[in-house]
């Protein structure tokens, strides 16, 4: 009796594990884990460097005044048809400080292109800052990095609340790129290692379309 109960559990065991739906469950699982994973890399900024830019929501509201290197005030209706990088920086934050060397660079390589325009904006350590105490931390950093670009200020954090709102992120240094109707194409939270060049492949993509 043992022995033919022993059997008869065996065979009903491999049974199991040889069913259709038993494997039909374990790639229904597997995908659900790859979707999520995937869709959470999307949220988070990350882009991948073969896909198309995808449209995401439009920034409402970009109303600027101007800091530094001859900057004017610049509205969203200012910007209509252009591809936008905008870039909020802080001079009291460190990624900030190093970062903006490379978006100095970038505003350079594509000054002639009356179809790009980079805006650097700069945020003081508390909002609210004072605009001379802010106008004097940006210009000093900006002379002792060698960096000649023009700066902007948003005194009311109307265009952060903007971005924020947008993209569901509120930290700096945050690199937000806009098509030329002002929809949010994609954004990246402290630039990482890898991230600048496609940043720039996406802007010339964008310009293109």
């Amino acid at each position: 009796m043992r022995n033919s109960y022993s059997t008869r559990s065996a065979g009903q065991s491999r049974s199991r594990c040889n069913s259709p739906q038993w494997l039909r469950n374990i790639w229904l699982v597997l995908l659900a884990a790859i979707g999520c994973l995937l869709a959470a890399m999307q949220f988070r900024g990350f882009a991948f460097p073969a896909r198309q830019p995808t449209a995401g929501p439009r920034l409402d509201v970009l109303r600027l005044q101007g800091l530094t290197g001859g900057a004017t005030a610049v509205t969203l209706g200012d910007l209509k048809g252009r591809v936008v990088v905008l870039h909020l920086w802080s001079p009291w934050n460190a990624t900030s400080r190093m970062q903006l060397s490379y978006i100095a660079e970038l505003q350079q390589q594509l000054r002639s292109s009356s179809d790009v325009v980079v805006l650097p904006v700069c945020y003081g350590k508390h909002s609210g800052e004072d605009l001379a105490v802010l106008d004097y931390e940006a210009r000093l950093f900006l002379q002792q990095a060698n960096i000649n670009m023009p700066c902007y200020v948003d005194a009311d954090e109307t265009t952060r609340k903007a971005v924020s709102r947008a993209v569901g992120v509120d930290e700096l240094p945050l690199t937000v790129v806009l098509d030329g109707q002002a929809v949010v194409r994609r954004y990246f939270c402290r630039l990482q290692p890898g991230e600048q060049e496609q940043l720039r492949k996406l802007i010339i993509q964008l310009v293109g379309q």
